[in-house]
């Protein structure tokens, strides 16, 4: 009976379509594994780009900014890469991001702005964020109007301490280019070459590396050795700064 049964047409076909039934089901599942397999690994390389590559460099200011970061007008030398000049921070290109530009920021502040401060006593060499009597601009300063009437009717507290601790830098023989407050972490950084300010990552990349992931420096300097420092290649005659080292506390360094 059994042989009888292997013989029948019905039972012969019926298992050959069971055959072919599994071993498609098979085959396709072979099919779409595969397939999404290899538009995974098109993609993945990609995804892990920017930490092989670490795209989060940052060289300097500008931009709306969780970390803060702020600038002077002065401040026109400094390296614009991935971040901008004001108070700091690109994702792993853009996740760090800066306030403007100094003029840029103040172009940019409501009309009405001016109302916050008193007009009549802007023209007195007193602060208009109660910081006291404003410093002497110094005759080679390379901005003469950094006390001028429009900006104290639009300057912000960390613009005007950008300004004070460059002045008293200048003063004490030190030329700096430019400056940064982080507001992150309470200080100011000026720029003047052959010094950067770097920051790390918080974590290795894909490749189990720590890359720098911040610069700050003077653009003669920065365009000079941004390749070297970004490979982690220090040169001797510079002087590199681990954020927040490096960083001048302006109510210290200016006695308020």
């Amino acid at each position: 009976m059994f042989r009888d049964l292997l013989s029948s047409r019905w039972f012969q076909g019926g298992f050959a379509f069971f055959v072919l039934c599994v071993g498609g089901s098979l085959l396709y599942s072979w099919h779409v594994y595969h397939t999404t397999a290899s538009e995974f690994a098109e993609t993945h390389p990609i995804q892990q780009h920017p930490e092989n590559q670490n795209t989060a460099r940052l060289t300097t200011v500008g931009s709306d900014n969780p970390n803060g970061l702020i600038t002077t007008p002065e401040d026109t030398d400094l390296e614009m890469s991935h971040e901008t000049d004001a108070a700091i921070d690109d994702s792993e290109r853009d996740a760090i991001e800066t306030l403007l530009f100094d003029e840029f920021f103040a172009e940019a502040l409501p009309a009405d702005v001016d109302a916050q401060v008193d007009k009549s006593n802007a023209d007195a060499p007193v602060s208009p964020n109660g910081f006291g009597p404003l410093p002497a601009v110094p005759s080679d300063y390379p901005n003469q109007d950094v006390w001028s009437l429009e900006r104290l009717t639009r300057i912000t507290p960390e613009h005007e301490l950008l300004s004070r601790v460059r002045i008293k830098l200048w003063n004490e023989g030190i030329r700096t280019q430019g400056a940064v407050y982080r507001i992150d972490y309470g200080r100011i950084y000026p720029t003047t070459d052959d010094v950067v300010y770097i920051q790390w990552a918080d974590t290795p990349a894909a490749d189990g590396k720590l890359y720098i992931t911040e610069m700050l420096g003077t653009r003669a300097t920065i365009n000079a050795y941004e390749d070297d420092i970004y490979e982690g290649i220090f040169p001797p005659h510079l002087t590199i700064y681990e954020y927040p080292d490096g960083g001048i506390d302006p109510y210290t360094f200016l006695g308020l």
